[in-house]
């Protein structure tokens, strides 16, 4: 049981987004987004060369080219729907975790999937896999044309209904093969539209760079942590090394010590000895003196020389 629940939340959706544009200058808008004409915040200049752009298809005035072929002379209506624009991608974990190749056959296959059911591969006037922003995603647009004339109402229908049946039919026909799967029916989460899509992703990036400048932050204490881990340790060494050296003059002066401190005790108590004999000396040298003359003075009474 626990199993099952951990399977359902991990995040392998496939996403299908769908966004009505009302206006040429609208539809002008959305090719220079997605064709990198305008400035884009949210993509990556240096991966911009990855996107996926077809010649026929790479500017705005081919696009719009296409557009008016398809649209001809007809008297295009005020509430008119002048193209429907579709994103498609997955969960991000998943999408991360898929290869190249896979990316580019899962947008091929939806492209396909897409074109059968908005009227035909011709109805494309745009479209781009967009591999410079932080998760790659198809991004087409289709002049919704029936039978000559601008018919959104026949291709996506008025309600939910069909909103609900594309998402269901395109995971089964297309996600599911990608290990992508249709996200939870009727639930009470509410789809984002293209616009709110990117702009959680503008919120995101700079979060994301954010995110760097704390890891660097990060990154830089740690670098002046382990200097300084670094340096005390070489002060403890340079500390045991001065105490290791103490110790060892310590030593040596209790050798010192015992080698030579008998001998200066011995001297000492020898010139003690030799300061109290001269003592000596010096009490018994009057006497000594005095027996000297008196001696001289026998030997000279009789006659005899010293």
């Amino acid at each position: 049981m626990q199993g099952e629940k951990m399977k359902d939340k991990s995040k392998n959706f496939a996403i299908l987004r769908f966004q009505k544009i009302k206006s040429r200058r609208s539809l002008r808008g959305a090719l220079a987004h997605n064709l990198r004409v305008q400035d884009t915040p949210n993509a990556n200049p240096e991966l911009m060369a990855k996107n996926v752009i077809p010649g026929t298809l790479n500017s705005i005035d081919k696009c719009l080219g296409k557009f008016d072929g398809l649209t001809g002379k007809q008297k295009i209506r005020k509430n008119a729907v002048y193209g429907i624009e579709v994103v498609v991608t997955g969960s991000p974990e998943h999408m991360q975790k898929m290869s190249e190749k896979e990316q580019r056959q899962y947008f091929k296959d939806a492209l396909v999937w897409l074109s059968k059911e908005l009227g035909g591969q011709q109805n494309i006037i745009s479209y781009v896999v967009h591999n410079d922003e932080t998760t790659p995603h198809l991004q087409a647009i289709f002049a919704p044309v029936v039978d000559g004339k601008l018919n959104s109402k026949a291709l996506l229908g008025g309600t939910k209904h069909r909103m609900t049946e594309l998402q269901t039919n395109f995971a089964n026909d297309v996600g599911n093969k990608y290990g992508l799967k249709r996200g939870v029916e009727r639930s009470k989460a509410r789809h984002q539209t293209i616009r709110e899509y990117y702009s959680a992703t503008k919120q995101v990036e700079p979060l994301k760079a954010e995110i760097e400048k704390l890891k660097l932050s990060i990154a830089h204490e740690r670098e002046n942590l382990d200097m300084t881990i670094q340096s005390n340790a070489e002060n403890v060494r340079n500390a045991e090394i001065a105490s290791e050296s103490l110790t060892a003059l310590t030593d040596a002066l209790d050798n010192y010590e015992r080698r030579n401190v008998g001998s200066v005790y011995a001297l000492r108590d020898g010139v003690q000895d030799y300061e109290k004999n001269r003592e000596k000396l010096a009490e018994v040298e009057p006497e000594l003196a005095k027996t000297a003359d008196r001696v001289v003075r026998d030997i000279k009474s009789k006659g005899c020389r010293p």
